[in-house]
């Protein structure tokens, strides 16, 4: 006998960096699973793991081409993505304990998802100027690569930023040629011009350092409140 079956609601966001107009259903009981195994892998310091399962877990929420839809995503419309889908599947308000900035007690306190915004900061340029006629442009950060900025940095410090940064240069130019890697330039040569040109490290730390990124708001019970970004609710929905 064939069981009955439900039809979830569908809904539509618009993602704050892309602009780009997506239909999501909430997620089920399996994607939930898929969930719980990221955390568990998150906890293991699996990064990859993590962020394969939270957009395996998008994917299959969203309506259209979720390949060619989520592949070419920052790291900021993806978190968004996830706050909308957990805000639809679970509850827009999330109810946690968060230690007091000032006694450091923990003190029961509520998040409302629907509140993030996109924060932009005017000094960011994806474009570094070296001279006259070279350059580096830069591209949106992934969400992997995001995870896995924090997560290194947390565990090594802030010196495999470079690595990272490395990994975000869309290409590298002059007057006469663009460079890409992997089409006449190796990873290798692209580390090793930044490593030798002076000048430059100020501008490649505040590219990362002024990314945009989404805010939110936890409020404790006492009144007080605490600034909290997307990428931190990101672990919290887990």
């Amino acid at each position: 006998m064939a069981l009955p079956v439900i039809q979830s609601l569908t809904y539509e966001t618009t993602l704050p960096l892309s602009g780009t107009v997506v239909q999501y259903r909430p997620y089920t009981v399996a994607d939930e699973k898929l969930i719980i195994q990221g955390a568990n892998a998150l906890k293991d310091k699996d990064v990859n793991f993590y962020a394969r399962n939270v957009k395996k877990v998008i994917k299959s929420c969203i309506n259209g081409d979720p390949d060619n839809i989520i592949e070419k995503l920052s790291f900021v419309d993806i978190e968004w993505l996830l706050i909308q889908i957990r805000a639809k599947s679970v509850g827009e308000i999330i109810e946690a304990k968060f230690p007091d900035p000032e006694t450091k007690r923990p003190t029961n306190a509520s998040i409302n998802l629907e509140e993030f915004v996109l924060i932009q900061d005017e000094k960011h340029s994806k474009k570094i100027e070296i001279t006259d006629t070279i350059g580096i442009m830069m591209r949106d950060i992934g969400f992997e690569e995001k995870l896995r900025l924090i997560a290194e940095i947390e565990e090594k410090g802030a010196g495999v930023m470079y690595d990272i940064i490395v990994d975000c240069v869309d290409c590298l130019y002059d007057d006469e040629t663009i460079y890409r890697v992997g089409e006449n330039m190796t990873k290798k040569e692209l580390a090793q011009f930044i490593d030798n040109t002076s000048g430059i490290s100020k501008n490649l730390q505040e590219y990362i350092a002024t990314m945009p990124r989404l805010k939110g708001e936890i409020v404790l019970d006492n009144g007080k409140t605490i600034d909290i970004s997307g990428s931190e609710i990101a672990f919290l929905l887990l």
